[in-house]
């Protein structure tokens, strides 16, 4: 599932990606698939939305929903704007926004080591949700 395009419009509104880089989709649908744009994008969106763990810890279940409704709600719904949300739910949900601006992307999970000092050392934690982008245009 991708999102529609009123919520991606609604999206990049509130990401306040460049209006070079918007006015392509917010006209055409298309957006060009570059290193460039994705790099401002995904700026955007980290700018925007934190990473927090507040639905963990203090919702009466302390479960994490990652379906793609109940995430847009969350961060872009009128009660939640701007939340942000625990890791998953923001990768997850910039998945679903990059499908919905044309990308070819897709989940996959990951694992990170604790650093000191920026080396890594320790053993593996979790898995993690990731996304990766496989159909980029090179920049001449």
């Amino acid at each position: 599932m991708s999102f529609t395009r009123a919520q991606v419009l609604s999206w990049l509104d509130t990401i306040q990606l460049p209006q070079h880089l918007a006015q392509p989709f917010i006209e055409t649908q298309t957006l060009p698939k570059t290193f460039e744009s994705l790099r401002a994008i995904m700026r955007c969106q980290i700018a925007t939305f934190s990473y927090e763990n507040l639905a963990v810890h203090y919702s009466p279940t302390h479960l994490v929903n990652i379906q793609p409704d109940v995430l847009y709600e969350k961060m872009m719904g009128t009660n939640h704007r701007n939340r942000g949300g625990y890791c998953m739910e923001v990768s997850i949900f910039f998945h679903h926004m990059l499908r919905g601006l044309g990308f070819d992307v897709y989940m996959t999970g990951v694992r990170n080591r604790t650093r000191v000092d920026g080396i890594p050392c320790g053993e593996y934690q979790g898995w993690f949700v990731h996304w990766s982008v496989f159909d980029l245009q090179p920049v001449c």
